[in-house]
């Protein structure tokens, strides 16, 4: 695959992964939906969407079965046709996975990856391979709900441990700022967060490529902006709606960052 390509769908990944910061207090909705425009540079690229399908029972537990879909739209779209479809099963209590499911089809490439995280034995099962997993592992969606219950202020830096059904990594965030922002669902006071990969050595998600989150400062901490500086440009993913928050008086604005 072009290695310009392959970054590009990387990023447009990273949409796919974090929309999940979305729900009120520790109680998850069945039938929310939020949505996300992306662009490269200042072309629109791609949708990406977030729905709580339902609960269900994985492994003996239950669990909020939640989906992610990201594809590509307009002039990409007919060069390089994307529908990534990402699936998690997160503990109805403690906020970690059970199972994480992955379709990919990104032009003529594919990726089809389902595994149970065993979390009381600590093991990952997919398909006839087994390995350990950390105590309470998290997959890529489900350390982000997880995290939406943490007390975070100003100058934060926190290390969590997730598997994405392939290998165990540990993922760090720093909470840089405060900043007001403007987006097509509104305005909102939002926490700027960074991201990034190996907590020593500080590795990017990728190299050259510099993630940040706008966070809405609020008990939702929905993700409302989303910027990705890489090799093949600036990507960026904006909140453009969703069909069950009510947002009361933040104010209405077709201005976005």
């Amino acid at each position: 695959m072009n290695k310009k390509i392959s970054v590009f769908l990387f990023i447009l990944a990273v949409f796919v992964l974090l929309p999940v910061f979305h729900t009120k207090g520790d109680k998850i909705s069945v039938g929310e939906k939020f949505t996300y425009k992306v662009k490269w540079g200042s072309i629109p690229v791609a949708s990406s969407e977030l729905i709580v399908l339902d609960t269900a029972e994985v492994q003996n537990q239950l669990t909020y079965h939640v989906m992610n879909r990201v594809w590509t739209e307009g002039v990409l779209a007919v060069f390089f046709k994307v529908e990534n479809t990402v699936e998690s099963f997160i503990d109805v209590n403690s906020l970690f996975t059970w199972r994480y499911v992955k379709n990919i089809k990104e032009g003529r490439y594919r990726d089809n990856l389902v595994v149970d995280f065993d979390q009381i034995n600590h093991i990952a099962i997919k398909q006839d391979t087994t390995f350990a997993i950390p105590e309470n592992v998290q997959d890529p969606l489900s350390i982000l709900w997880y995290f939406k219950k943490l007390d975070i202020k100003e100058g934060d830096v926190m290390d969590f441990s997730y598997c994405d059904g392939k290998k165990n990594e540990t993922i760090q965030i720093r909470v840089l700022k405060k900043e007001k922002l403007s987006t097509p669902a509104g305005e909102f006071m939002t926490d700027v967060i960074e991201f990034s990969v190996g907590k020593k050595e500080r590795k990017y998600l990728k190299k050259d490529i510099r993630l940040k989150v706008w966070f809405s400062d609020d008990e939702m901490r929905m993700p409302v902006f989303i910027q990705a500086n890489s090799p093949v440009g600036t990507i960026t993913g904006v909140l453009t709606g969703s069909n069950k928050v009510n947002f009361g008086n933040q104010k209405n604005s077709e201005n976005t960052k």
